[in-house]
């Protein structure tokens, strides 16, 4: 993936690091890690995660959700979360809603409790079929909107919270092409595009 800033222009790469997969009865899962750097190569943020699929229902760890550039405070230290999924049934309508999805996750420095990171997810639903041209070809994909919140909370210290909107294309039967991320006054903050796809060896 290559992301960019509020202006359109690139900013980096993130990359998704499959690592294994595996099928437990009719479940396949593929454990991977994104891994987000700057045009200069500085790794900006690593997070683990999963993607499953059951029953035609595609789960995507609810990790990857959470704006990139506030994960960036946090590079150098443990973040453990527990599992939390997004739904991405198979087959879609134009109109059709989702369940919200909350997700927290905790953030370690030197061992030691830091702070709680939790995504909220609400209002989301499916706008339209879209069809996107990216550098990897052609994609038919269904827009998906949704409300955030990004909540910062250490225990001590009042928590702080980040309202945003978010956009993503979705390609049924592989996942999320691409991602805006707006502010809560409809403002382009960020967005990331496909690039390119290498098989799982």
């Amino acid at each position: 993936m290559i992301t960019y800033d509020d202006k359109g222009k690139e900013i980096g790469k993130l990359t998704y690091y499959i690592s294994e997969i595996t099928k437990t009865g009719d479940e396949l899962i593929a454990s991977f890690t994104t891994e987000e750097k700057n045009n200069s190569g500085v790794s900006l943020s690593k997070v683990p995660g999963k993607y499953k699929c059951s029953n035609g229902i595609l789960f995507i760890d609810a990790a990857v959700a959470i704006p990139k550039e506030q994960m960036a405070p946090y590079k150098d230290m443990v973040v453990q979360s527990g599992e939390a999924f997004v739904e991405y049934p198979y087959k879609f309508i134009s109109g059709q809603t989702f369940r919200d999805t909350s997700f927290t996750i905790q953030v370690l420095n030197n061992g030691s409790f830091f702070t709680n990171l939790t995504l909220d997810q609400t209002n989301r639903k499916v706008e339209a079929k879209a069809t996107l041209t990216s550098r990897t070809g052609i994609w038919e994909c269904l827009k998906i909107t949704y409300d955030g919140k990004f909540t910062t909370n250490n225990g001590s210290s009042p928590a702080t919270s980040f309202n945003f909107k978010c956009t993503e294309w979705f390609a049924p039967g592989f996942g999320i092409v691409k991602s805006e991320t707006y502010s809560s006054t409809n403002t382009l903050i960020s967005s990331f595009a496909i690039k390119s796809v290498k098989k799982y060896q």
